[in-house]
């Protein structure tokens, strides 16, 4: 996946990073439904915002996934649930990241995917991407050099 995204320019990599965040936050909201730092920076990644805002915006999602996990020190029953929020904020700090960076798409995909908890969360992301690496290709001279690479256009 990692070497997909460093195919992207940033603000491909941040859309990709921000739809991934974006599936999770739900996990994130319910668990701190007054903290919006991380929704913030998913829409900040979307807006392909300047860097020093995309900057701002992850570093506070980051900080709401520290805030998170102090919270998740001393487990609850809900353990599980909370430790999703963390890693949820985590995957919305990465996705603002990436207009800075473009392979902490990669991160946030990562962080998504434990935050889902769910194989198919991967395969989604892995079919996205393709879609996103592909869409990106045909709209550069060497559109044909993505077959000779193995990308799925699908």
């Amino acid at each position: 996946m990692k070497r997909l995204v460093g195919a992207l320019d940033r603000p491909a990599a941040a859309r990709f990073a921000a739809a991934c965040a974006e599936r999770v936050l739900a996990f994130f909201e319910a668990a701190h439904p007054e903290d919006d730092r991380p929704r913030t920076a998913i829409e900040v990644a979307r807006a392909g915002a300047p860097v020093a805002v995309a900057r701002a915006a992850a570093s506070a999602a980051h900080a709401a996934a520290r805030a998170a996990a102090d919270a998740v020190a001393d487990p609850p029953a809900g353990a599980i649930t909370a430790v999703r929020a963390v890693w949820a904020a985590r995957a919305a700090g990465h996705a603002a990241a990436s207009l800075h960076v473009a392979t902490h798409a990669a991160a946030a995909a990562h962080y998504a995917a434990r935050a889902a908890a769910d194989p198919a969360e991967r395969r989604w992301q892995w079919e996205r991407l393709q879609r996103v690496v592909g869409s990106c290709q045909r709209s550069t001279v060497g559109v044909t050099s993505a077959k000779g690479a193995g990308i799925s256009r699908a």
